[in-house]
């Protein structure tokens, strides 16, 4: 299965609300420190990521990931403990 520009451009996009929410391009422009134009690029799917920036994000992913997995385990505790007489 080939990828195209567009497929790579709705996955930055994607990434990016994932991760940074409405306003994310700014956000991902400043933490990654890439150009806005560069940016707006990726997401549009005119320009292709670089493999070195999607590790990167795959690795922002799976931090947040175990965060969240933490917190999802520290709040099901707390009900569980809370629930208990």
């Amino acid at each position: 299965m080939t990828t195209t520009p567009r497929d790579t451009g709705a996955l930055i996009r994607r990434i990016g609300m994932a991760i940074w929410g409405e306003r994310w391009q700014a956000a991902m422009s400043a933490e990654l420190e890439l150009n806005d134009r560069t940016v707006r690029r990726l997401a549009s799917g005119r320009q292709a990521p670089p493999a070195s920036l999607l590790e990167q994000l795959a690795a922002m992913i799976a931090e947040r990931r175990d965060e969240l997995d933490d917190l999802h385990a520290t709040i099901t505790a707390y009900l569980e403990r809370s629930r208990q007489p």
